[in-house]
């Protein structure tokens, strides 16, 4: 890691610490309240994965803040510097929590009598990351090119133009023969075959994802 990179993630970290202290005792406290409440192993990941997702989204706008962001490229950084801490930022606040929670939800269930293997809760752990990957995949350039809050807006766009995509996909492979095979085919597959396809699905996606930023923020002017 460069000492650049370095030195942007250690900022943002230290301010989402700072700003954000209370929003992570109430994740801990909410997720081992709902460990022993919710029966759905996926819930509690996903909700982790997903909001510490939108807590790295947060510090766009602390650096938008004031001319902030100008500033900070005056510095003796490159811009794809800045791309790189970002991600690299969105991604330990995914995985890390996401893990961490997972086993406080084990234990509180175990302890609580449940019976679901740890398999399945780090099944539903890697799950809940991809899609938080995908999420940032989707959401980092947006953020980059338009600020947060056209960002926003952009993002409610195209999530709602993806689900109805997916929604008539999901129609048209229920209508037709081929379509249901190819469903019956993918259900059918181990699950960690599935978790690897997605892994490789979402690293191509978030590579993409980084390039489209690099070039994005090199072009945009301050």
């Amino acid at each position: 890691m460069s000492r650049p990179v370095k030195g942007l993630l250690i900022k943002d970290l230290r301010l989402i610490f700072s700003q954000m202290k209370l929003s992570f005792v109430i994740l801990v406290v909410w997720g081992m309240f709902m460990a022993n409440s919710v029966k759905e192993i996926f819930f509690v990941p996903g909700y982790v994965a997903v909001f510490c997702s939108f807590l790295s989204f947060s510090t766009f706008s602390y650096d938008e803040f004031d001319n902030g962001a100008a500033y900070i490229f005056t510095l003796p950084i490159q811009r794809k510097d800045y791309v790189r801490a970002k991600y690299l930022l969105c991604v330990l606040l995914m995985v890390i929590p996401t893990i961490i929670m997972t086993f406080i939800t084990y234990a509180a269930n175990m302890g609580a009598g449940g019976e679901t293997a740890l398999l399945d809760y780090l099944i539903a752990a890697l799950t809940a990351i991809a899609i938080a990957f995908l999420l940032m995949a989707v959401e980092s350039p947006l953020y980059i090119k338009f600020g947060q809050e056209k960002g926003r807006i952009v993002t409610m766009l195209s999530v709602g133009v993806v689900a109805a995509g997916f929604g008539v996909i999901g129609s048209l492979c229920k209508e037709t023969a081929d379509g249901m095979s190819a469903v019956n085919s993918i259900s059918g597959m181990d699950s960690w075959m599935l978790i690897l396809l997605m892994a490789a699905g979402v690293a191509v996606l978030t590579g993409v994802s980084y390039r489209i930023s690099c070039v994005i923020l090199e072009r945009k002017q301050y």
